[in-house]
């Protein structure tokens, strides 16, 4: 869907944002520092986000896998509403979290990191799975 892609900060030019979501795992996002980070996409239009898939970038013990994360909406972009919190580590195999029904129709969308496993934040594929409001 059309959009644009959101986050806290990039590495370098070469993980930028879009990496995350270009359907590709050789591709990721790296962010410039520490926890915490986040990672996300501002839609055309309001969305129902049933479902967010989030690849972190090795094995587990990998020091840029996440271990920590929030699932957040916004209406602005400003003030933002956590939807759930995840405590586990996010390694290479996709990971597929349930989003409450409460959560409703929104254009931003975004993982917040609260901790890795010590290094900055990699997530090679992010995707919010849901459908647009009519």
């Amino acid at each position: 869907p059309e959009g644009q892609c959101i986050g806290s900060s990039i590495y370098s030019a070469s993980y930028d944002y879009f990496k995350a979501f270009d359907k590709n795992t050789s591709t990721y996002w790296e962010s410039a520092s520490g926890p915490p980070q986040w990672l996300g996409y501002i839609f055309a239009v309001p969305v129902f986000v049933h479902t967010v898939r989030l690849t972190g970038y090795s094995t587990a013990g990998s020091a840029y896998n996440p271990t920590s994360v929030k699932v957040q909406y916004s209406n602005d972009g400003v003030s933002w509403t956590d939807v759930a919190t995840y405590n586990q580590e996010f390694t290479s195999t996709q990971t597929s979290l349930p989003i409450p029904l409460k959560a409703g129709f929104h254009r931003y969308w975004r993982v917040y990191i609260n901790q890795t496993n010590g290094s900055y934040p990699i997530i090679t594929e992010l995707d919010f799975v849901g459908f647009r409001q009519m």
